[in-house]
């Protein structure tokens, strides 16, 4: 199946669709992966549109060893969620986290970028860990 999409984020099919309509009516270029698109689709199709500005939004480890040679030659970043079996409001917490303080910075880069979020406990409640992770 042939994936055309022109959303600068593409968040994983199995990730909460909720949050992307949200954050579509307050006009971020987000989009959730349509059920049944192959990681390549979306590589390739991120890597064309929008090469190294162009975010992968997963919780897909293995798809980063699997893909990692498509992943470097369409020069797409990639946004990884670390979380063990997190409630979809986590996942959504996450995401929105990612876009809101790194969104900007994804945008504006002329090199692909790799984070790692992952969740843990501050002593203002749970926060948000963003950090660079090597493909």
């Amino acid at each position: 199946m042939i994936f055309a999409n022109t959303a600068r984020i593409l968040v994983d099919e199995d990730l909460s669709p909720r949050l992307i309509r949200l954050l579509q009516q307050l006009k971020y270029d987000v989009d959730r992966v349509p059920l049944g698109t192959k990681d390549i689709d979306i590589i390739r199709s991120l890597g064309t549109s929008h090469g190294c500005n162009g975010v992968w939004v997963t919780a897909d480890r293995a798809a980063m060893s699997s893909h990692r040679q498509e992943i470097l030659s369409s020069g797409i970043s990639v946004a990884l969620l670390n979380f063990n079996n997190a409630l979809r409001d986590t996942q959504s917490f996450m995401i929105f986290n990612f876009i809101y303080r790194r969104g900007e910075l994804t945008r504006i880069s002329n090199i692909p970028l790799y984070l790692k979020l992952n969740v843990h406990q501050s002593p203002l409640g749970p926060n948000i860990a963003i950090r660079p992770f090597s493909l």
